[in-house]
């Protein structure tokens, strides 16, 4: 009787310990597809300053930066609605490509990036790190603000949503130096 009561204390003991390291080893899964799903959200962001910083966008209508702004709308210039941004998606090159049915970061892991222009405001000391002006006319601070997605496309809709899906958000601003219209 005294065997079979140190059995039954020895498998619970067992059973407890499997327990707690299924349960670890969830817990350090999921923490590593939360990590995974933030460094594509700002491979993302990372991916629309490259190509924002190259070119000229003032010159360039194609430009990511002039895309961008066509893309504003007056009556509301916070929208955040997703007809006002413009939307791309990080390959895996850590280039940012406008088709993001295709544009995977590796295997299942995705990175959505929506800009929005926030307008130009002037004068340009007031755009961070910027305090010369440019002969007799001062330029502006134009201000972007872009939001990476990052997820582990599961389901494979290139979209991050349903229950299987871990996915992070990154913001960011960034300021550009140039002239504002009418200026």
């Amino acid at each position: 009787m005294v065997s079979l009561i140190i059995l039954l204390i020895l498998t619970l003991l067992g059973v407890s310990a499997l327990s707690t390291s299924t349960n670890s080893e969830l817990a350090a899964s999921n923490m590593q597809q939360a990590k995974l799903a933030f460094y594509a959200a700002q491979s993302g962001v990372d991916a629309f300053r490259t190509v924002g910083n190259a070119g000229n966008d003032l010159t360039n209508n194609n430009h990511i930066l002039a895309l961008t702004r066509n893309l504003m709308n007056p009556a509301d210039p916070d929208s955040i609605n997703p007809a006002n941004a413009l939307e791309g998606c990080s390959d895996r090159n850590g280039l940012l490509q406008l088709d993001c049915a295709a544009s995977y970061l590796e295997g299942l892991l995705k990175a959505r990036v929506r800009s929005w222009y926030r307008g130009c405001q002037g004068p340009a000391t007031a755009c961070p790190g910027f305090s010369l002006g440019v002969g007799m006319v001062m330029p502006g601070c134009h201000r972007y603000q872009v939001e990476g997605t990052g997820w582990l496309d599961a389901d494979g809709t290139a979209v991050p949503e349903g229950q299987d899906e871990t996915q992070s958000v990154v913001e960011q601003w960034f300021t550009e130096v140039a002239l504002c219209a009418g200026s």
